[in-house]
């Protein structure tokens, strides 16, 4: 199921699909590249504020502490009063789809389409979204496989997602 679902999502990018875009919302980003940033945090270094993060990684401190909470919530990272954020066990050990889920970026049960979200009248014989579904079924279990701690990182820990790029 899996090989025929890969080779369905390869035949819909070869047949012009792709100009449908794939992005994580801003909250699921930025804690991809907090998590990253604390997972190559130098041991015995102090605990890393949401400031300092905010500001290596680029993004508005008042959405990252948002993020962080959330990220506590869920057991990703562990706040230290007034020193800053370590990874938690979710953090240490977690997927990028953990994250997206533990953000609810990404419903689970979520059978829409790229034309239309939500119940349609053709949803049982329409071919869209079945594709949909198998890109959706893939896509889980690709972000399923992959570490957070895996993540490409320059030297501090920020992705280079976070990075601007040279164009």
């Amino acid at each position: 199921m899996a090989d025929r679902s890969v080779r369905s999502l390869q035949s819909l990018w070869t047949t012009k699909v792709h100009s449908v875009q794939f992005t994580f919302d801003k909250a699921t980003s930025y804690a991809l590249c907090a998590l990253n940033r604390l997972a190559h945090a130098v041991p015995g270094v102090p605990p890393l504020t949401a400031a300092r993060i905010a500001a290596e990684c680029g993004m508005p401190e008042a959405v990252l502490r948002k993020v962080l909470h959330s990220l506590g919530r869920t057991g990703f990272v562990a706040g230290t009063r007034g020193m800053g954020y370590v990874l938690g066990s979710r953090g240490r050990s977690g997927s990028v789809l953990d994250v997206v889920e533990a953000l609810n970026a990404m419903a689970p049960g979520d059978s829409g389409c790229f034309v239309k979200e939500g119940p349609c009248l053709s949803e049982d014989s329409c071919p869209i979204r079945h594709a949909c579904q198998e890109v959706r079924a893939v896509l889980r279990q690709r972000l399923g496989a992959i570490p957070l701690s895996s993540l490409p990182a320059d030297g501090q820990g920020v992705p280079f997602c976070f990075r601007e790029s040279a164009a």
